[in-house]
């Protein structure tokens, strides 16, 4: 099965580009390293709990900046910068790194910037303020 960047899906062979069944079109990376439906979903369960559990945990932490009334600010600062700004932009340079050499120089990208992550988050992450 054949790949064509600006589209998503293709075929190849025969068909024209863009014109693939909705399997190819929903062919995952997860799909390509396993056939094993099981497998697949012990990953998406995994995946869903260290999200549920990393959201928790930021939602309680920007909360402890924040005073009573100023809550809902601290969150929609967590969500803009997080969910909108984080997203945006690497979204667009996984763009560049697909275009530019691979799929496999995206995900590697991606665990780059989580273990920058890791290390600005152990070494600089203050504790919130003790509340007077």
């Amino acid at each position: 099965m054949a790949y064509h960047s600006s589209v998503g899906c293709d075929l190849g062979g025969d068909q024209p580009t863009g014109y693939a069944t909705p399997s190819a079109c929903f062919h995952t990376p997860e799909i390509t390293i396993t056939r094993l439906v099981p497998v697949l979903i012990f990953a998406q369960l995994l995946h869903a709990a260290s999200y549920g559990a990393l959201h928790a945990v930021s939602v309680q932490y920007i909360q402890g900046f924040f005073g009573k009334h100023h809550h809902g600010q601290g969150q929609a600062l967590y969500s803009g910068l997080t969910f909108g700004a984080g997203g945006a932009l690497g979204a667009w340079i996984s763009g560049f790194l697909v275009d530019g050499y691979s799929t496999s120089a995206a995900f590697w990208g991606g665990a780059v910037a989580m273990a920058l992550a890791i290390v600005v988050t152990w070494r600089g992450l203050q504790p919130p303020p003790k509340e007077a």
